[in-house]
């Protein structure tokens, strides 16, 4: 997974500045460039989906809201570190706060089930 840890023992850092070193850099990228692309890629897929459950809803926040208190755990410890030299605010786009936000709005069809009238049972994909 893309939380997981890294040894910051092994660290090596480029002419023994702040910067990690390329490999050890890499490590990073990874970790944060993938959260953020599957939190940004699941905002992208909820906007076709209405979920009108509450319950559902409730579930598939509960495990987001677990993701990210992972996440900020992770986010505290290795942010710090500088491993990126041009696309570091790239990597870090996604605070804590601003991860927990995206979570809270996923599916949310607030507005849109006063305009649907309210079957249950519209839009490309619903739940």
């Amino acid at each position: 997974g893309f939380l997981t840890e890294v040894d910051e023992g092994a660290f090596k850092y480029q002419g023994g500045g702040a910067l990690l070193s390329l490999e050890s850099g890499r490590q990073l990228k990874s970790r944060f460039g993938g959260f953020a692309d599957t939190l940004q890629e699941m905002q992208e897929y909820s906007l076709g989906l209405h979920v009108y459950s509450p319950e559902v809803k409730a579930r598939i926040r509960a495990e987001g809201f677990k993701v990210c208190d992972e996440y900020t755990t992770f986010f505290n410890r290795y942010s710090r570190y500088q491993f990126s030299k041009k696309k570091q605010e790239e990597y870090l786009r996604y605070p804590p706060i601003v991860a927990r936000s995206v979570i809270e709005e996923l599916f949310n069809t607030k507005g849109i089930e006063e305009e649907e009238g309210r079957d249950g049972l519209s839009g490309e994909g619903t739940l």
